[in-house]
């Protein structure tokens, strides 16, 4: 594979991406990476039929989503859940594993593979989009297509955006509660932001905290499936995770101006954008049509679940 190969394929992902920004930022409840998907969808059989696209488009639904991965270490903010307390902490902790466990247990009860039932659990428990692209080289060979768990989710994502707040008015949860479920249930921290601010400040900032608190249960959950999926023979551990660990580690001890943490996370959304057209145009839609519903069945049942937990938690709660 050369350089002069893959740059067509790689400018159409680039183009398509700067699109899905546009697009993404005209319409917040669709976002950029699934606009970027939609789009790569719809070139994808463009690119099937042109072989002078193929080795960019690949190229960046692979290398660009590496890179993207460890970029993103170096915005992770960790702190969320210290500032939610203990007890929440400990509950977050909890229902992400049992979500990501769920996914691999559901996968294998409806017939999908381990790897989408990974992806969908890693998207519902920790951050949507970016918990998916981080756990994508784990599983690839397991048949993880981060295709379908990134539309699961975020098509879930926009339902429960609508439903998780009025399920907490309905209840009369305090302003604690419904933020701790909102921040605890959400997939994509936009939903969050959007559904926790709607019903107040004090709402949203806890939702938000929590949220976080998740997106840096990313690192530690990376590790477990590392060792957990190990293939004999093999090093467990890709090294884009590897980078990842090192960059989040780094954001972690506090010495990174405000400015290149900004810069790094701006980074990160653009390396995804240009993945996600990768990712898309890489889908045979016709060959997708059978898992696609049992996936969203999958998805809707790790939500709820979560739901239900953290619902208990309200009620358990001093």
């Amino acid at each position: 594979m050369t350089v002069r190969g893959q740059t067509p394929g790689i400018v159409l992902c680039g183009v398509l991406a700067a699109v899905s920004w546009a697009i993404g930022g005209s319409i917040p409840m669709l976002g950029v990476p699934v606009a970027a998907l939609l789009l790569g969808l719809v070139f994808g059989p463009l690119v099937r039929r042109q072989a002078v696209l193929q080795q960019g488009v690949r190229f960046s639904g692979t290398r660009v989503l590496s890179a993207m991965i460890v970029v993103l270490g170096l915005s992770l903010d960790v702190s969320g859940l210290a500032d939610a307390g203990p007890s929440v902490l400990a509950w977050v902790t909890v229902v992400t594993a049992l979500a990501v466990g769920l996914g691999a247990l559901g996968a294998r009860v409806l017939g999908l593979s381990r790897g989408i039932g990974l992806l969908i659990g890693m998207g519902c428990a920790i951050c949507g989009t970016a918990a998916i692209a981080a756990a994508t080289p784990l599983v690839k060979e397991d048949d993880g297509d981060p295709g379908i768990a990134v539309a699961v989710i975020h098509a879930l994502g926009l339902v429960m955006l609508l439903v998780v707040p009025g399920l907490a008015a309905l209840l009369g949860l305090s302003d604690t509660s419904t933020g701790v479920l909102i921040g605890g249930t959400l997939p994509a921290l936009g939903h969050v932001v959007a559904a926790g601010f709607s019903l107040g400040e004090s709402v949203g900032d806890l939702a938000t905290a929590v949220k976080i608190g998740r997106i840096g249960l990313l690192l530690p959950a990376l590790g477990i499936l590392a060792v957990l999926l190990r293939k004999p023979g093999t090093w467990p551990i890709p090294w884009e995770v590897i980078g990842f660990v090192l960059t989040a580690t780094v954001a972690a001890t506090g010495v990174l101006p405000a400015a290149v943490v900004d810069w790094a996370d701006l980074l990160a959304d653009a390396l995804l954008a240009i993945a996600m057209v990768g990712i898309g145009a890489g889908i045979d839609l016709s060959k997708l049509r059978g898992a696609a519903p049992r996936a969203l069945a999958l998805g809707a049942v790790i939500l709820s679940v979560q739901v239900a937990l953290f619902l208990l938690w309200a009620l358990l709660a001093p």
